[in-house]
């Protein structure tokens, strides 16, 4: 059994819940710290972590801006969102670490986890999503079918390039 695996699993979504069903996104920022200092290795990958999150942050705020995903106050992007968005980049890179799969499992997982991720938040009452809009619909179901696959080529080309540079 893959136990570092399952424990970071349980972190991340500990900081989910942290964020979107309780909106405590300061005790998720605490945890998310933590759980960085304790896993201090992954912390090489700030580029990686950089280019993940910003793209991510970048999605949801355009998903935000055209009235796709509603939420209780007009923001550009809430800050449990931000965290999210990093805590999920630090969880990959131990995902890929743990699971090296191939592309297309990846692709099956980031499709089914990453829009499930926002329908729990939307039943969970963190934000609304407007599914009325097929096109935003599409786009964001194939922007999730592809981003796993793609953060897994770019975690593993910062990894061979961090190698290579050792050597």
């Amino acid at each position: 059994m893959n136990y570092p695996l399952i424990i970071n699993s349980l972190i991340f979504n500990i900081i989910w819940f942290c964020c979107v069903y309780f909106q405590a996104a300061g005790v998720a920022a605490l945890l998310l710290i933590i759980w960085a200092i304790y896993q201090y290795k992954q912390l090489s990958y700030w580029r990686y972590f950089l280019t993940l999150s910003a793209t991510g942050i970048a999605v949801d705020s355009l998903l935000i801006h055209f009235d796709w995903m509603l939420f209780g106050e007009p923001v550009v992007i809430p800050r449990f969102l931000v965290l999210l968005w990093i805590a999920f980049s630090f969880y990959s890179t131990i995902l890929f670490k743990h699971l090296p799969f191939n592309y297309g499992v990846y692709t099956v997982i980031s499709g089914i986890a990453g829009v499930s991720s926002y329908i729990a938040a939307e039943a969970l009452g963190a934000v609304k999503i407007n599914w009325n809009f097929d096109a935003f619909t599409a786009a964001f179901i194939a922007f999730w079918i592809l981003f796993l696959p793609c953060s897994q080529l770019l975690y593993r080309r910062m990894s061979c390039s961090k190698q290579s540079a050792h050597h």
